[in-house]
């Protein structure tokens, strides 16, 4: 999946967490996040 996303020019971060830090179960969880490179930027 991340090098199909990268070949269509996104920019991908991630991080793997561990639910037992904000609930009581030991369960980790991968959270992905990406930004196409091709908008122009946004600005508010």
């Amino acid at each position: 999946m991340a090098k199909k996303l990268e070949e269509l020019r996104y920019s991908l971060h991630y991080l793997v967490m561990d639910g037992q830090t904000y609930v009581p179960q030991h369960r980790e969880r991968i959270m992905i996040v990406g930004f196409n490179r091709n908008k122009k930027q946004f600005v508010a």
